[in-house]
């Protein structure tokens, strides 16, 4: 076993280490997110104040900010803290491998899984950037890791880290913010006369305050919003974007998000992605930004442009936006950016004929519903611990309904996507038996 283990890490690190290659060769040089995360980090390390442009801020969640600022004060530079990302995302391999073994106990179906997640590229590809994708998935699969460990073992230390782990990760992605309060519905629904489990969970529920509450009130002292951070504005904004989309494009939409910008090209002609799908985003945040406001009134005037959007017509909302989103967030990424506009350029690959470029595209996306196909089969499969199975898909479908009735880009999905794999391996071993049962029945 020890062994295997040190063969899963050995490939994660290789593979991290090769994806991330492409970033290091641009020498490090960080931009978008990556360079806001950078900033911050830069000023906490150097003034002691979470801040932007001199001025304190709330833009961003805190978690991932000040993991950069102590590895910048340990490592000095960069370099540190993307070695440190790719010794995270072997890790997170392990993680997989340790939650699969707690959910089927088996060792076979827990070593299938722990090889997916290290050699899942999408993933291993952002530890050379600056981004909360790595960190986030790690203290993630750690809180569910320690969840499940928790209910088994009734150890309130154990549930005590759950809560830290559970408390790092809101820190680092607030969405996540009801997560432990779904968590604990279920185990309420499982456990609930059990006296363990009502101790265990205040507990957890300690830490999680502990860690998070903190932060909260320091934003209500000073911009007057308890919350983590002030980016949901913007992000209900660029949900109701989605609303501006005339009907008659819809088909076109569900297309590009379903093949392609290039099938949707081909099929009905044009396909301009911005234009369809984003509307006036760019337009109208610019207009907001010219009239001086504050980053908390910028964040509150656009939240309130979109919930208007969207309470003026929320049948529609309904109907046309999670699925859209849904579609996007599970849309391959390949090979470093979502495959929706794969080959959508005319002008770049022009050599390349359009119908191996199709088949490079459906190739693609039919490996990706293979996958999907496995793992709900999995989700579907009965196994001896199937209250393991029920908090494992309630976190999976709590983090992907959020995420699709918002705001849901390929990239959001990669923390869960190890779930996904577990799940794979479930469904590919329970086919596996299927299968054998069927020859062994014509056998006989």
């Amino acid at each position: 076993m020890n062994k295997l283990l040190a063969s899963i890490v050995l490939v994660a690190i290789l593979m991290s280490t090769a994806s991330s290659f492409h970033h290091w060769s641009h020498g490090l040089k960080e931009s978008g997110d990556a360079l806001e995360y950078h900033d911050l980090a830069i000023n906490l390390l150097t003034t002691h104040r979470f801040e932007e442009h001199g001025e304190l801020s709330a833009s961003r969640d805190p978690g991932y900010v000040f993991f950069l600022a102590s590895l910048y004060a340990v490592g000095g530079s960069s370099v540190s803290v993307l070695v440190i990302q790719i010794i995270m995302f072997a890790l997170i391999a392990l993680l997989v491998f340790s939650i699969a073994r707690e959910l089927t106990g088996s060792g076979k179906i827990a070593s299938f899984a722990g090889f997916l997640s290290a050699i899942f590229y999408p993933l291993a590809g952002y530890a050379g950037v600056q981004q909360t994708e790595i960190f986030f998935t790690l203290v993630f699969l750690t809180s569910i890791f320690l969840l499940l460990k928790a209910h088994r073992d009734h150890s309130w230390v154990t549930f005590a880290l759950c809560g830290i782990a559970f408390g790092v990760a809101i820190l680092t992605r607030s969405i996540i913010l009801f997560l432990p309060l779904v968590l604990f519905a279920c185990g309420v629904f499982i456990y609930r006369k059990e006296r363990w489990f009502w101790r265990g969970w205040v507990i957890c529920a300690c830490c999680v305050i502990a860690f998070v509450f903190p932060w909260m009130f320091r934003n209500k002292l000073l911009f007057n919003e308890f919350v983590v951070s002030e980016k949901a504005g913007t992000t209900i904004f660029f949900a109701s974007q989605r609303l501006l989309i005339p009907d008659k494009k819809l088909p076109q939409v569900f297309v590009a998000n379903t093949l392609g910008d290039f099938f949707a090209r081909k099929i009905f002609g044009s396909y301009d992605r911005q234009a369809v799908e984003e509307g006036d985003y760019g337009v109208t945040l610019e207009a907001l930004g010219k009239q001086g406001l504050s980053g908390t009134e910028f964040s509150r005037r656009a939240g309130e442009l979109g919930l208007q959007r969207i309470l003026a017509d929320p049948i529609r909302y309904a109907f046309v936006v999670p699925p859209i989103e849904f579609l996007k967030m599970h849309t391959p990424i390949f090979p470093y950016e979502s495959i929706q506009g794969l080959f959508s350029d005319p002008a770049r690959y022009p050599s390349v004929p359009d119908g191996l470029k199709g088949a490079v595209i459906l190739a693609i996306r039919a490996l990706y519903a293979l996958i999907y196909f496995c793992a709900l089969w999995g989700m579907v499969t009965r196994l001896p611990r199937w209250q393991n199975k029920f908090f494992l898909l309630a976190a999976l479908g709590y983090y992907v309904a959020v995420y699709a009735i918002l705001h849901g880009v390929p990239r959001y999905l990669l923390p869960v996507f190890p779930l996904y794999l577990v799940f794979l391996a479930v469904g590919y071993q329970a086919y596996r038996q299927w299968r054998t049962s069927r020859l062994n029945a014509h056998t006989l």
